[in-house]
């Protein structure tokens, strides 16, 4: 019969192969060696500007309307028929290292924004609805300064 609290449940005295892999890893990051990060989201080589380039094709292919709070941030929302109102997120581009960026998807559920509800509602007559045929495929100015873009996420 196995230890109480052992990874091994056959009693057998033989260990899992995700335990030995996790013993490992613990063992990688006591010797000071590089572990793997977690990164949720769409991660990418290509240059910020292509990637958001990319998005906001996306975006007028899909139908959402958008504001630009700076060319790497951007607030989404798309008109939700079943539930009778928008669907809201914000999409913002972070430089991983060197050579990739992640683009993070994040919700807003204003429920819990109560007392920012009226700020909200006003600030959605200010989104841009870019489902004209004048949409060019650039939404900022490629002319900017792309070395803004946010540093890593911690």
């Amino acid at each position: 019969m196995g230890h109480v609290g052992s990874s091994d449940p056959s009693g057998t005295g033989q260990v899992s192969s995700q335990a030995k892999s996790a013993i490992a890893a613990g063992a990688a990051a006591a010797a000071g060696m590089k572990r793997f990060k977690w990164h949720l989201g769409i991660r990418s080589q290509s240059r910020p500007w292509d990637i958001m380039h990319e998005v906001f094709k996306a975006m007028h292919t899909l139908g959402y309307e958008w504001k630009v709070i700076n060319p790497f941030n951007v607030r989404v929302r798309k008109w939700n028929p079943v539930l009778q109102h928008h669907s809201k997120l914000v999409l913002q581009l972070y430089q991983v290292d060197t050579r990739s960026y992640l683009l993070d998807f994040k919700c807003i559920d204003e429920s819990q924004h109560d007392s920012d509800s009226l700020l909200v509602r006003r600030r959605s007559n200010n989104v841009s609805m870019c489902l004209d045929s004048s949409y060019t495929g650039m939404a900022f100015d490629p002319a900017y300064d792309h070395s803004e873009v946010p540093s890593q996420v911690t």
